[in-house]
């Protein structure tokens, strides 16, 4: 703590060198930040950026209460850090997921081989089975280009025949439809089946076809009926409920007796089909935090799923029986009754139905597991937000499917999503069942097609968020549907194979990006609805592909033709959508109508002009590093150029602790009324002003009064707190601290604006404060420079008159004093960063200023090795290395004018209740301010630590 701590006083000279900057500013648009409102703001901002978002909406509801953070904990994804993201609590569910996936593959692929046939089949002549195989044919069945019929045999009197020594046919003697039966070549598949018991050939050849297309249409009613069930009574009873019709009717196959029975089962098998499995899937999804989900629920897919995947053929292939593969598939879904006493209800669902007491059981229940102490305060706080927000949905307007198909582009972009699910869906399912048309053994065939499951998902988690949705759901569909029709011009056999296998792994890559395309395009306010509507139109489709697959019976390559053509149309089709990586998610419908309008359909996120991206992060040791101008002393140079690399391999990413407490503590002073000359205001002023000297920094004023419209003669406070005041050169941290004057809204608080970002400034100086009065205090070549300006906001109309009052006095002040060398005060500041509409989510942040482009890749930066090392929560990114030609207005035009380098950390668009009553605690976003307090702490730590020669922020 500083000698003059105890004091305030008026800005005086600082000694030292100035500096000048000769770049040029990009003001082609300007946002005027202070006037309108929030909606048209939103809609005028959402066309400044070149892109927002990372594709994906994983944003919670916000947070309500007084302004503590454990007081605005109001979702999962708020409170899970607290219980533990992944601890042995999620590691067991994970495990547990284990069994589930086992049964959604063994009920899809099930019937495959139970109702196999092999392809060499003829008619039964028993007055000819003394003799050999291939005598019975020659005399029995007639060929047919080459090969012996299926379903015919001469209609002649065999014991005259060999009573007389024919042992050849007359290829003119009569036919006739098989009487007897038929034979199977059991070479092929070793096992009867139910299909070649029933005979299921020649005239009955569709039998497996109508099965599994009912198995299908069961699965549209079980979804349907097991959906509700979930809504209704909870995600428990209906995972355990489906699972138990799935065994029962399951069971029951094993001893059904003609093909009705069979098709009968197949449809209660169906109701169990997906939510067998997506029940658990969604349950332990909504226990593990955000940064590991992506992890969960791939992983869950690629390994478990494609594990029993590949095993179902050997199982089908080492009993040799078709009863009990059934029994013995069937019966592990008995299994699901345990889940009560591993598995706990969706907390989720517990607090949608007012069950909120259980819900807070739950979470103690992953606490106590996880090793965790979370206080009982804690829960108190969390079960009455919980409670306010579940009033506030209720309160909500109410939206069906039906409002996707009410406007134009929204209709036809909904129609499009259904046509590529649904074309996905009939292309996956048909390559799936089309194997034992490939001419190789169907057991290893089907097993190397699964496995292709494996790396489709890998691959496609390591690019999807690289080259974006569009273009990779259009190549790999096109490329399925190639090497489909590849397939059919080379011989049948292992190249045919060879090529189909490759099909399927593109269409498997297909399948999994069309999953999530569709929830990523659809407005949040049908989200839901209209992910399931599409998802059942891909099950109509389904019901066609095994009709598809039939037509192998009458050309091997027909399936492979049909499905080719639809993955080439239906890749083409996915060009017409619009590119969702990097862009903010449609919220309401309106949104989802503009969604994509201005994309061109080769916009390519992977080829994307960013400013300076970093070629390799992981071989760089650091963000920052002065570069020494040839000859120049220390600090000789104008200003160094920044270049921007990553930590220092000793280093860290997280060396700085974060202080919820004093976030919290800070927050709730601050936001309250504070309009200039308001009680609020002075004690939020004299707030700032007692915690800089309490965090070590040397603490000034610039006091001055001015009338302004409505109010009239007003005194305004600028507050500056410093690190090292004697520095030649500072980086300054500033935003302002006054909440907007609302004549109707008395108690407007300003939470995103601008109370988040004075506690983000000061909660970044104490989480610092080792360093900042340590390693750091008293050197002469850098200093550091927090600057809360006072009447930020215009009282009547934002205007170059009514605004930013007190960022243009200091700036005036500082541009007119002078050291003993004649340098401006204002030009030894090295860049000026302002802080602005911090909290909300989501919030997307870009480079205004080309000069300062690499401080705005360096955040970018920072927040990727962070994401990467699972040190944030959720998986959105709020850093873009990008530029957009606009401006706002806002505090730090009047240093811009004096040639200060500026950036502009400030959302685009707003934030949703910006300037309404709505800007309060409730508006707030917890996980989403975390990580911004987390990515800032080390962008500043870095800044000041890394900087040894001058810095240069001139334009090239």
């Amino acid at each position: 703590m500083t000698s003059n701590q105890g004091r305030s006083k008026d800005i005086n000279g600082f000694a030292n060198a100035a500096f000048v900057t000769d770049g040029e500013y990009s003001t082609t648009s300007i946002i005027r930040r202070k006037s309108g409102n929030a909606n048209n703001l939103q809609l005028e901002t959402q066309t400044v950026v070149d892109g927002a978002g990372n594709g994906s909406n994983n944003g919670c509801n916000a947070g309500g209460g007084n302004g503590a953070i454990n007081s605005q904990l109001m979702d999962f994804d708020d409170i899970l850090p607290l219980i533990g993201e992944f601890g042995r609590y999620q590691k067991l569910l994970f495990l547990c997921m284990i069994p589930f996936a086992f049964f959604v593959a063994f009920v899809y692929f099930s019937q495959i081989f139970l109702t196999l046939i092999p392809d060499q089949h003829w008619c039964t002549v028993p007055a000819l089975n003394t003799l050999p195989l291939q005598e019975r044919l020659a005399l029995s069945i007639p060929r047919i280009d080459g090969e012996y019929s299926n379903c015919l045999m001469y209609n002649v009197n065999y014991t005259d025949l060999l009573a007389k020594g024919v042992r050849a046919a007359d290829p003119s003697w009569p036919t006739i439809s098989c009487l007897h039966g038929w034979s199977y070549n059991t070479s092929e598949i070793p096992y009867s089946t139910i299909g070649t018991e029933g005979n299921w050939v020649c005239d009955k050849a569709a039998y497996p076809t109508y099965a599994q297309s009912i198995f299908f249409l069961g699965a549209i009613c079980g979804g349907l009926l097991f959906g509700w069930v979930a809504d209704k009574f909870g995600r428990i009873p209906s995972l355990i409920g489906c699972n138990l019709v799935g065994f029962v009717a399951g069971i029951t196959t094993a001893f059904v007796t003609n093909f009705w029975q069979f098709a009968l089962m197949r449809f209660f098998v169906g109701f169990a089909f997906d939510n067998c499995f997506t029940m658990m899937y969604i349950l332990v999804l909504e226990y593990v935090g955000p940064r590991y989900r992506t992890f969960v629920a791939n992983m869950s897919i690629a390994i478990f799923f494609t594990l029993a995947s590949c095993i179902l053929p050997w199982i089908a292939y080492y009993l040799g029986n078709w009863q009990l593969f059934a029994l013995v598939t069937s019966a592990p879904l008995i299994l699901a009754i345990f889940t009560p006493f591993l598995i706990p209800e969706s907390a989720r669902w517990l607090v949608s139905q007012g069950k909120i007491e259980k819900a807070v059981s739950v979470l103690k229940r992953l606490e106590k597991m996880n090793g965790k102490h979370v206080p009982a305060e804690t829960y108190q706080i969390f079960a009455d937000n919980c409670l306010k927000l579940r009033q506030e949905d209720n309160k909500q307007d109410s939206y069906s499917v039906l409002d996707l198909f009410k406007t134009p582009r929204l209709r036809r972009t909904t129609i499009l999503l259904i046509l590529i699910w649904m074309s996905i869906s009939l292309v996956f399912d048909g390559h799936v069942r089309n194997v034992g048309s490939l001419g190789l053994d169907i057991f290893f065939t089907f097993t190397v097609a699964c496995f292709t499951e494996f790396p489709a998902d890998t691959v496609l988690t390591l690019i999807l968020d690289k080259f974006g949705r569009r273009w990779l759901a259009c190549s790999s569909m096109v490329l399925s549907g190639v090497f489909s029709l590849l397939a059919t011009i080379v011989p049948l056999g292992l190249y045919s194979a060879s090529l189909a296998i490759v099909g399927r792994f593109f269409i498997n890559i297909s399948y999994n990006i069309g999953l999530q395309y569709a929830a990523e395009i659809l407005p949040t306010v049908v989200r839901a609805q209209g992910v399931a509507f599409i998802h059942i139109m891909g099950y109509v489709a389904t019901i066609i592909a095994p009709f598809v697959v039939y037509l192998a019976n009458i050309s091997p390559v027909l399936p492979l033709i049909i499905l080719g053509l639809l993955g080439i149309a239906g890749g083409l089709i996915s060009l017409l959508l619009p590119e969702t990586l990097d862009h903010d998610l449609p919220q309401t419908l309106g949104d989802g109508e503009e969604f994509g309008r201005g994309q061109s359909i080769w916009d390519f996120p992977c080829l994307a002009k960013k400013i300076d991206e970093v070629d390799d992060m992981e071989q760089r040791p650091q963000y920052f590093v002065r570069s020494t101008q040839n000859g120049a002393s220390l600090r000789a140079s104008t200003r160094g150029e920044l270049s921007y690399i990553e930590l220092q391999t000793h280093r860290e990413p997280l060396l700085w602790s974060d202080d919820n407490r004093h976030f919290n503590e800070t927050l709730t002073a601050i936001m309250r009324p504070r309009v200039v000359g308001s009680v609020g205001h002075k004690e939020v002023q004299n707030f700032i002003i007692n915690e800089l000297k309490e965090l070590g920094f040397y603490v000034e004023t610039d006091k001055f009064s001015e009338i302004v419209p409505v109010l009239g003669n007003l005194t305004f406070v600028n507050v500056v707190g410093v690190v090292n005041p004697e520095a030649s050169d500072f980086l300054a941290l500033a935003c302002h601290y006054d909440s907007k004057y609302f004549p109707d809204i008395p108690n407007f608080v300003g939470a995103t604006d601008s109370a988040v970002p004075c506690a983000t400034l000061l909660n970044t100086a104490k989480t610092l404060k080792s360093y900042l009065v340590g390693d750091f205090k008293n050197r002469q070549d850098l200093g550091l420079m927090l600057i809360f300006f006072d009447g930020e906001e215009a009282f009547q109309s934002w205007s170059e008159t009514d605004s930013i009052y007190g960022s243009k006095h200091l700036a005036r002040k500082l541009s007119t004093a002078s050291d003993v060398s004649a340098k401006r005060h204002i030009d030894r500041i090295e860049v000026l960063i302002l802080l602005d509409l911090l909290g909300s989510a989501p919030q997307k942040f870009y480079s205004f200023y080309q000069n300062t482009d690499s401080l705005l890749n360096a955040l970018t930066n920072i927040e990727r090795n962070l994401m990467k090392s699972k040190q944030l929560e959720g998986h959105n990114f709020m850093f873009f290395s990008r530029r957009t030609q606009h401006m706002i207005e806002d505090d730090h035009l009047p240093f811009l004018e004096e040639k200060v380098p500026i950036l502009h950390l400030i959302p685009v668009p707003f934030p949703k209740y910006w300037h309404t009553a709505g800007d309060d605690a409730g508006s707030l976003h917890w996980p989403t301010i975390r990580n911004f307090n987390n990515i800032f702490r080390i962008f500043v730590y870095e800044y000041l630590e890394n900087q040894n020669e001058k810095l240069n922020f001139r334009l090239l």
